[in-house]
């Protein structure tokens, strides 16, 4: 909670009704005590644009004239009433905080892959995406605590017009501190096992950042991938990518002769084979924070929608992944694929209750049941497809309108939690199997 934010509306409020009741004798005291809290959540929380609109209101009806007093009276209580609605329906949450005993450390890189020419947007040079990762440290007084957006003003505004919203609405969000610190330095001389994410369609590398930072704060090294073109959007050599919206239809590729659909989702399966060769490389530069820190024959990989199929596809490609999670993972535009080859590498998949029925089980089941190795699929129940990702950091109306289901939010974030945690414990460090998360009432096993 924005504690002296919080304080300035009950101000505001309390100096609203007086104002109305023309109650003239605690006005001036409130205005003191106003402006102080004001000037204290400016310094210390940043001051939002609403709250900026409720003190314009306060003004508006509280100038020491009689001058057009209906006309003031309703346009102050006008803006009053949609500034405060705007401040609960998006509100500035925080974080959830992570479950294990390290601090966390993050840094972005730019990956340019000069194996593969773009295929998306400018086709005359070759395929360039940025990654973000999170990782264990010991915090100094000098550690800087980032913020969970770090284009926060481009990601915020595009995922904004993307969903119809005016741009600023999601402006809050450049007030979300993460539980991470910049330009941290590894503490220990040792290796940790690495967990990568890849994000949906739309997505971007900071829909899995709750994952990120719970998976760093329990000894693995997390790297989170922003797909470029089906990203909301990118910064790539300082310039901003938006996503290709025609990546994603059904038109048929003259000069690959594959279904868009079907390229799609093998660039992200590249891209996470093209991240992990990167890695390869941190780990042998002696100049770069990572070197010597990255245990690189425990990989694991995590997908939500079309990144659930793309780290499926990496997974048939690149042996070096030895398990992955695939959340309402979208296979089918790799079934062809798939009747030739078999899923061999421990695979755990959560679907939703929005995708029990469709054609993608048609060949999410037969994948999983052809499968050579211990491969699960269960149910979470009241969840939608968006619930896999950080949609509740954005509107308190992601329920409402549909984008959450109606499982309760801090049960979602224990289910991910806890399911990806004991998973990963096992595969990537031989941690004792603990399914004390399956025992949850909103989760069926379905195979």
């Amino acid at each position: 909670m924005r504690i002296f934010e919080t304080i300035v509306i009950l101000l505001g409020v309390i100096i609203m009704i007086l104002s109305m009741l023309q109650v003239k004798s605690y006005r001036r005291t409130s205005y003191v005590f106003l402006s102080l809290f004001l000037l204290l959540n400016m310094i210390i929380e940043g001051l939002r644009y609403e709250v900026l609109s409720l003190i314009l209101a306060i003004t508006i009806i509280g100038v020491p004239t009689l001058s057009f007093i209906r006309v003031r009276r309703i346009l102050s209580i006008g803006i009053f009433i949609l500034m405060l609605s705007l401040i609960f329906i998006f509100p500035v949450y925080h974080m959830p905080t992570p479950t294990g005993n390290y601090d966390i450390g993050t840094k972005v890189y730019q990956i340019n892959d000069t194996s593969r020419t773009e295929i998306y947007g400018d086709t005359d040079t070759y395929r360039k995406f940025n990654i973000q990762i999170w990782f264990p440290f010991e915090k100094t007084n000098e550690s800087e605590r980032a913020p969970w957006l770090l284009d926060q003003e481009v990601t915020s505004q595009a995922l904004s017009r993307d969903f119809g919203f005016p741009g600023f609405l999601l402006n809050q969000t450049q007030y979300v501190e993460s539980n991470s610190y910049l330009d941290a330095d590894f503490t220990e001389e040792k290796t940790y096992p690495i967990v990568i994410l890849s994000h949906g369609w739309s997505g971007t590398k900071y829909l899995h950042s709750d994952l990120g930072e719970m998976f760093a704060s329990e000894g693995f090294i997390a790297v989170s991938i922003e797909h470029t073109y089906g990203s909301v959007a990118s910064v790539i050599d300082n310039e901003v990518i938006f996503k290709q919206h025609d990546a994603l239809t059904a038109f048929k590729d003259d000069d690959l002769g594959l279904e868009s659909n079907t390229r799609l989702m093998m660039t992200y399966g590249l891209d996470v084979i093209a991240t992990i060769n990167y890695l390869e490389g941190l780990n042998q530069d002696s100049d770069d924070i990572f070197y010597g820190h990255l245990d690189l024959d425990h990989i694991g990989a995590v997908g939500h929608s079309t990144g659930g199929g793309g780290v499926v596809y990496a997974s048939l490609m690149d042996q070096r992944i030895k398990a992955l999670i695939g959340l309402d993972a979208w296979v089918e535009p790799i079934q062809d694929i798939l009747e030739t080859s078999t899923l061999n590498v421990p695979s755990l998949f959560l679907r939703s209750e929005a995708w029990e029925l469709g054609p993608n089980n048609d060949v999410l089941l037969p994948m999983i049941e052809a499968s050579n190795q211990q491969t699960s699929l269960y149910r979470i129940i009241g969840t939608t497809h968006y619930d896999f990702a950080m949609v509740y950091m954005y509107t308190s109306l992601a329920k409402p309108i549909g984008f959450s289901g109606s499982i309760e939010t801090h049960t979602m974030i224990e289910i991910m939690f806890s399911s990806h945690l004991t998973y990963f414990n096992e595969h990537l460090k031989s941690a004792p199997n603990d399914l004390s998360w399956t025992y949850i009432d909103a989760v069926d096993r379905v195979q």
